[in-house]
């Protein structure tokens, strides 16, 4: 059976000036996918930004900063999704010196409300508003999710059945790793400045991994980077994300290569020396073992 014809993407005009491509034909179904690049010298850098449409997931390219009106500021990169409600209002800030370039998925209100409810069972009280939180992790399951959902919605003809079940799917994988239903905001008095500070220094080594991950920079330098010893930057940035230091980079490096195998075709030895990986192999391998399958066959079942 020969593969559908890749869907054409239909240009959203952006007064702030960024490029915003969506596909066409799965709008009439309440849904938006589409592709978001965002270059250092727009506006939307130094304006406020806004969800205009719905409630929407942003799968980042590549590292940013992401200021929701109501958060703090949280680093925004590859394996990571940003959790927009709509008439959201955020600011961003640069990481990356190319900018900002993602994938996003447009939700239906009745899809949120009800991926999240098994998580928090209070979003009725809150139906326009359903994330609580601004961002979450993407899990390897996720991110091959999402790669499925791309390319069926990039399809034609597009199967509508297929679309809404993957939808749904990946709204699953994406709510599983978020906290059960309470106010992320602490607000017992106890140790807060010391919370507080841990929060900060983790923010600050997640900065620093998230624009140098491709480096092969050691924990002292990354410490460094925080004006903290290596002992206490890793011990408190796992206390903080639940992951080691070494872990953190690696799922950067993980996430960039798997973004970059589905629209790109770049030579697998030179993506892995472009992302840091010691070598061809170990690249591979640290690939197939997190995703449960190789690149070639990433790139191959993956491709839009």
């Amino acid at each position: 059976m020969k593969p559908h014809p890749r869907r054409s993407l239909t240009p959203i005009p952006d007064e702030q000036g960024a490029e915003i491509r969506q596909v066409p034909a799965v709008e009439s179904l309440g849904v938006a996918i589409g592709h978001f690049v965002c270059r250092p010298h727009s506006r939307r850098w130094n304006e406020d930004n806004f969800i205009r449409r719905g409630h929407v997931l942003a799968f980042p390219r590549r590292s940013l900063e992401i200021a929701q009106a109501g958060h703090r500021r949280v680093v925004a990169g590859p394996g990571q999704v940003m959790l927009y409600n709509r008439d959201q209002i955020y600011r961003r800030r640069l990481l990356d010196p190319r900018g900002d370039d993602c994938f996003f998925v447009g939700v239906p209100d009745r899809y949120a409300a009800a991926a999240i409810r098994e998580r928090d069972p209070t979003v009725d009280e809150h139906p326009r508003r359903p994330f609580r939180y601004p961002r979450t992790r993407l899990s390897a399951r996720g991110m091959l999710t999402l790669r499925t959902l791309i390319r069926t919605a990039w399809s034609s003809p597009v199967d509508r059945l297929r679309l809404e079940e993957l939808l749904v799917q990946l709204l699953t994988e994406v709510t599983s790793t978020l906290p059960p239903g309470r106010d992320p905001t602490p607000t017992a008095p106890t140790r807060e400045s010391t919370r507080k500070r841990h929060r900060e220094l983790a923010d600050t080594l997640e900065r620093t991994l998230a624009s140098r991950f491709h480096e092969p920079i050691g924990l002292e330098e990354i410490a460094d980077a925080a004006d903290a010893s290596p002992f206490h930057a890793a011990r408190v940035f796992r206390g903080q994300t639940g992951m080691s230091l070494h872990t953190y980079r690696t799922r950067l490096r993980l996430y960039a290569a798997a973004a970059r195998l589905l629209d790109d075709r770049p030579r697998l030895a030179d993506l892995a020396v472009d992302l840091g990986f010691a070598s061809h192999s170990h690249f591979c391998d640290a690939f197939t073992h997190h995703f449960g399958c190789p690149p070639s066959g990433f790139r191959s079942r993956g491709r839009v």
